[in-house]
């Protein structure tokens, strides 16, 4: 017999997949054709990724399923054009009068 599901279970946790990846030299790991930005892992080691097959910009990576974003190419080759320093935000202005 079928056994009924809460209705406030997440399905996400009973589909959920999981697969061993290499961390690149680069510090992401690649899937769907896209590469992951992996933080705190080293180039190298094999880390374990949970992800859903029909959700290719979702995945969780590590023991603590920590959720991780895919790369945008663009902004990461900016990322040193314009570098800010100090506090976090991005108008430094009122700091430096």
């Amino acid at each position: 017999s079928l056994v009924q599901i809460a209705s406030t279970q997440n399905i996400n946790d009973i589909f959920r997949m999981e697969k061993f990846k290499r961390v690149g030299s680069d510090g992401c790991v690649r899937m769907f054709n896209k590469r992951f930005d992996v933080p705190d892992a080293i180039p190298g080691s094999t880390v374990i990724v949970y992800y859903l097959p029909w959700s290719t910009d979702y995945i969780l990576v590590g023991p603590d399923k920590v959720y991780v974003k895919p790369l945008d190419a663009v902004n990461n080759a900016l990322r040193f054009d314009k570098p800010y320093r100090g506090t976090s935000s991005k108008n430094n202005k009122e700091n430096h009068q």
